[in-house]
């Protein structure tokens, strides 16, 4: 092979390589796994917080036209347990979601949306919170939050947004919430 076929070579291979999806996941929804799998890994991933009482979990399971989906998980019992839905923007839509990654939080009472939790710290975002919410125009690059969804195979929107938010706002003053796809 001559030199010019062998470099062309390798920059197509390194030019496959940053063209992948940095985050691994979302690609395309296909319907919401079993519960325990999101526990699951996310158990694997980060074991027993320092402070079990204040950790929440977010983890995605992929992207449709009407957003990005994922279950809302809380540390209960020494492990997470799905407790609701998640919405945030496609990838392809404003900044996309927000990083993967842990994020400190607290309450924060909004003068528009109410009870809600900010997380800080977040790369490339500013205000991010957790709120209340039914469809991807209403997450403004945030994480919206619902007991449960429209239909688990194709989601439109979040169900029973405002029970959920107000009892995250209730149950869970500061911690930290990990974000895995």
């Amino acid at each position: 092979m001559t030199k010019a076929k062998k470099q062309k070579t390798a920059s197509a291979k390194v030019h496959t390589l940053v063209s992948e999806n940095p985050l691994g996941r979302p690609y395309e929804f296909e319907g919401f796994p079993d519960k325990k799998t999101t526990s699951y890994l996310l158990d694997a991933m980060f074991r027993e917080p320092r402070d079990a009482s204040c950790a929440l979990g977010v983890g995605r399971h992929g992207g449709n036209p009407y957003g990005t989906w994922g279950y809302m998980n809380i540390w209960q019992n020494n492990g997470y347990v799905v407790k609701g839905y998640t919405l945030e923007p496609r990838a392809n839509v404003g900044k996309g979601p927000i990083p993967i990654g842990k994020y400190y939080f607290n309450r924060w009472m909004s003068p528009h949306l109410g009870k809600t939790l900010r997380l800080y710290n977040v790369p490339g975002f500013t205000d991010v919170l957790i709120h209340v919410g039914n469809t991807q125009t209403d997450t403004q690059g945030c994480i919206l939050a619902a007991y449960s969804v429209d239909n688990t195979t194709t989601p439109t929107r979040l169900v029973n947004s405002r029970p959920f938010v107000d009892w995250l706002y209730d149950n869970y003053a500061s911690g930290h919430v990990w974000i895995v796809s």
